[in-house]
């Protein structure tokens, strides 16, 4: 008898849709190859991801009829959004570098994210089945010390949303430091490398949650 796969539903930006990976395979790919050999058991994925979206196209995305119905029946979940967000605020901060302005805009981006999470940890919820959802920290592309203290309070925050369904993957720590050799020609986006040490955060952050979903499919 065949085995029901588990549903990985992917939602987010360029960086869901694997953007600078030329030929070579995104995280999203290697993150669910990953998971089939921890877990032995077969993944099936769908993916909802646009280059260039940011957070109001991600809400208005999670509330289409298809993507929702995506959402109720998957059992892994990641989202990658806010790193072109954050590319409009820190332009707008250089243009105009007023410190609170710039607190205040990653005040609300963090918001803003967190109403995304929220919204479709509550979709899990009423589904009544076992769930895993994974975000992701952002890495730092601006060699700049405003930038990185800027991104280090903001990845700090976007850390404190882990819950026991929620896990955060640190991809900020892996890439700090090698922003060089893991950023395509860009200087925006992961290359093959740095999209191979994105689906190794998203692996470090552990499947102790995952037993109950294989259990639940076989």
């Amino acid at each position: 008898m065949s085995r029901m796969p588990l549903l990985y539903v992917a939602l987010g930006d360029s960086l869901t849709v694997g953007t600078g990976s030329l030929f070579a395979p995104g995280f999203v790919e290697i993150y669910k190859n990953r998971m089939e050999q921890v877990f032995n058991y077969p993944i099936q994925l769908e993916k909802f991801a646009e280059n260039g979206l940011r957070i109001p196209e991600l809400k208005s995305m999670v509330e289409s009829p298809m993507v929702l119905d995506a959402i109720t029946q998957a059992d892994i979940i990641t989202i990658t959004i806010g790193g072109n967000d954050l590319r409009t605020v820190w332009k707008n901060f250089e243009r105009n570098p007023s410190p609170h302005v710039l607190g205040d805009s990653l005040e609300g981006i963090l918001q803003d994210i967190w109403e995304i999470v929220d919204r479709v940890d509550q979709r899990k919820v009423d589904s009544h089945k076992p769930y895993a959802i994974r975000l992701m920290t952002l890495y730092n592309p601006y060699p700049n010390p405003i930038a990185a203290r800027a991104l280090e309070y903001f990845n700090h925050q976007l850390l404190s949303f882990t819950s026991s369904t929620i896990k955060v993957a640190d991809v900020y720590t892996l890439f700090l430091g090698r922003e060089q050799d893991l950023l395509f020609l860009d200087g925006f986006h992961p290359n093959k490398h740095g999209y191979r040490i994105i689906a190794e955060a998203f692996h470090n952050t552990g499947y102790d949650e995952f037993e109950p979903l294989v259990k639940s499919h076989i």
